[in-house]
């Protein structure tokens, strides 16, 4: 009974934000309202981006162009070959598009596909051939560089 009551005083203590409040957050914190230079605003973005699943088309023309100033999508070709970033794709959109994410290699506890795309998830019995980390598996067998991160 008290922790019941404890739960309702913390309950109507949190209380929802109205939209625009939340939009005016979202549009500064995602850094769109002042964009940043270079690279390391480019990790900045993809950290904050990390996991999410956008469609591959529209990360480079609308997503990061909104966070970077000068984005380039040679900036981020260059995070990818140095083994800074990786992305994992996570469905088809189409013939000519999907969803990708993108993701740190220095974080690799996060380098997981979105939950939702997990086979176990869609009610499938689990292959045991499918690896539970797909993106782990790729930069352990594709990326000098990564390895050596990820072995840290």
């Amino acid at each position: 009974m008290l922790r019941g009551r404890s739960l309702a005083r913390l309950r109507r203590e949190v209380e929802p934000v109205e939209p625009d409040a939340l939009a005016r957050f979202l549009i500064a914190w995602h850094g769109i309202a002042s964009r940043r230079r270079g690279a390391e605003a480019l990790l900045d973005a993809v950290e904050q981006l990390q996991g999410a699943a956008v469609p591959a088309s529209v990360l480079e023309a609308e997503i990061l162009p909104a966070r970077l100033e000068d984005y380039e999508p040679s900036m981020l070709d260059m995070l990818l070959a140095a083994g800074d970033v990786v992305w994992v794709g996570v469905e088809r959109l189409g013939e000519r598009d999907g969803r990708v994410a993108l993701y740190l290699t220095g974080q690799p506890q996060r380098l997981r596909l979105p939950r939702s795309t997990q086979p176990a998830a869609a009610g499938r019995a689990r292959d045991s051939r499918v690896p539970a980390d797909p993106g782990r598996l790729l930069l352990q067998r594709h990326s000098r560089s990564c390895r050596r991160r990820l072995s840290r």
